[in-house]
């Protein structure tokens, strides 16, 4: 039974439930952008021919990477203050993502590597997801400090906090 198919979709639901819900969608990132960052060390790191524990690193790491899709878009629509923005900030976020995404993915997944597993596709799909982690971590501890800031010029006065 392919589970890479089904993994995903569940994994992104329960993820993007939960951060709205407790109003933490960095945390969430972080936590899933690790999780994909582990599945692709571990698939880098084994040998090409240990097919169950590379299949299992996949689904691990597509998982995980997956699922830090819909809070990030959550994250970004409940951080802009602007309806007219909104559209344009998805627009920008999805199509830099996806297409220059698809566009790096030709060139870290070398051909030349198949042999090998594809280490270099892998490492840097792990580099890339620790990255994300970490920033979205610091961007978290940001809008903390901005909201302690607005709370504290705002004299009583209504305020739009940032998301975390």
């Amino acid at each position: 039974m392919d589970l890479t198919g089904l993994t995903g979709p569940v994994t992104q639901i329960i993820v993007a439930w939960s951060a709205d819900h407790f109003n933490a969608r960095a945390l969430h990132v972080a936590v899933f952008s690790l999780i994909g960052a582990i599945g692709f060390i571990v698939s880098a790191s084994v040998s090409p021919m240990a097919y169950k524990t590379r299949y299992g690193m996949l689904i691990m790491a597509l998982s995980g990477a997956f699922a830090t899709i819909p809070p990030l878009l959550g994250w970004i629509t409940s951080n802009v203050f602007s309806t007219a923005a909104v559209g344009l900030a998805i627009a920008i976020n999805v199509s830099l993502g996806a297409g220059f995404g698809q566009i790096g993915g030709v060139w870290i997944y070398k051909d030349t590597e198949k042999l090998k597993g594809f280490p270099s596709g892998h490492w840097t799909n792990a580099a890339m997801l620790l990255f994300m982690a970490v920033s979205s971590i610091l961007l978290r501890f940001y809008y903390v400090h901005q909201n302690k800031r607005m709370l504290r010029e705002a004299n009583g006065m209504p305020v739009r906090l940032f998301k975390l």
